[in-house]
């Protein structure tokens, strides 16, 4: 759906400027981005709101944002999908009870996994950060939480560390040579 809607306005975009030097496929991979980005937050908003849980699950939603820009991961297939599952899964860590020591157990599990693995990107999605600061944000930003110790940080770090997983790439068809994992 958010694939068509891209498409159909890129399109609506080139016939209002035909002279345009942008291709329609780069503009509609843009413009899907984005939508898929602002189809995420109005539903995690949604839902947040539904459940009583608005800024935790905003909280959530931003963190993931955050660490996925440093440290990549395995994307869907379907932007459609991707905001709608997203959506849910913000929207949900709220309301999940987490001990306290398994908020200690999950953050620092999250850690070691951003300290072996992040940066782990596709290789549609490599930022122009070095790889060195992507894993020291990444790791950092989870250390934090040992201080914080945020229920919803350690299990938004800790699915969003799953992710970067190359194991769970490999299981979703994505190749060691889409894999742009750099030792660090």
């Amino acid at each position: 759906m958010l694939e068509l809607l891209s498409l159909r306005i890129a399109k609506k975009l080139r016939a209002m400027d035909p002279k345009g030097t942008v291709p329609i496929p780069v503009m509609a991979y843009e413009l899907g981005f984005r939508l898929n980005f602002r189809a995420a937050l109005a539903l995690t908003a949604l839902l947040g709101w539904a459940s009583g849980e608005l800024m935790y699950s905003l909280i959530s939603f931003f963190t993931f944002v955050l660490m996925r820009k440093f440290s990549g991961g395995l994307h869907m297939e379907s932007l459609t999908a991707c905001a709608i599952i997203s959506a849910l899964i913000f929207s949900m860590i709220p309301q999940i009870n987490v001990a306290p020591a398994m908020v200690f157990i999950f953050t620092a599990i999250s850690t070691i996994i951003y300290g072996i693995y992040a940066p782990n990107f596709t290789t549609e999605s490599i930022p122009s950060t070095s790889p060195v600061l992507c894993k020291i944000i990444t790791v950092t930003l989870c250390l934090a939480n040992f201080v914080i110790a945020s229920p919803v940080l350690a299990l938004t770090f800790l699915v969003q560390a799953v992710l970067i997983l190359p194991i769970v790439q490999k299981t979703k068809g994505v190749t060691d040579h889409e894999i742009n994992t750099k030792n660090i």
